[in-house]
């Protein structure tokens, strides 16, 4: 999402986080049993 808006990870990971706590959006952790999970941000 931060490259196609022209942001960096990190604004484009704060402003989801802003949205998923105004209700806006829908998380989900996915990813292997070993490392990093990672999250999917889908519309609420």
């Amino acid at each position: 999402m931060g490259q196609q808006l022209g942001l960096s990870r990190v604004t484009a990971w704060r402003y989801l986080e802003h949205l998923l706590a105004q209700g806006e959006v829908q998380a989900e952790t996915v990813g292997p049993s070993v490392g990093r999970p990672t999250k999917r941000y889908r519309r609420a």
